[in-house]
């Protein structure tokens, strides 16, 4: 089992990522709202390397293990990560200064709930597993 108590830590990573993607969601669609507003800055969410370094223990200042008797600490912070937004790196497509390109927020959102949809598809596995095996297998 991958982590302590009835829900492994599995549960954990794919409980942020289901957040981190609707947060995704809904900075596109405010994107997409703006595209008209004068001097919009079109936004994006970076989550996947601060859930990874948060996996791997490697983040600036983690604590790690160092021996066999150590506590696992590097890896028990999943539930604090926390996503970047960043400026969009976009051209200028008008005079009125706003970033925000229709088809590349379109293409973004389509990823996003490919991702979404594929990681709830992952944790309603784990969970019919986990009913297949309280059931005793049948």
């Amino acid at each position: 089992m991958d982590g302590q108590g009835l829900f492994p830590k599995t549960f954990a990573v794919l409980e942020k990522v289901l957040d981190f993607r609707l947060q995704q969601h809904n900075l596109i669609v405010s994107n997409i709202a703006n595209m008209d507003t004068p001097c919009f800055q079109a936004v994006d969410l970076h989550f996947e390397d601060e859930l990874r370094e948060a996996l791997e223990g490697t983040k600036a200042g983690a604590l790690r293990a160092t021996q066999d008797r150590h506590f696992r600490v590097g890896r028990q912070g999943v539930k604090f990560v926390k996503p970047r937004v960043v400026l969009s790196p976009g051209l200028l497509l008008s005079n009125d200064l706003n970033t925000v390109d229709m088809d590349k927020e379109m293409g973004k959102m389509a990823k996003n709930n490919l991702m979404y949809n594929v990681t709830a598809q992952i944790l309603g596995k784990k969970f019919a597993g986990m009913i297949n095996a309280i059931k005793g297998g049948r």
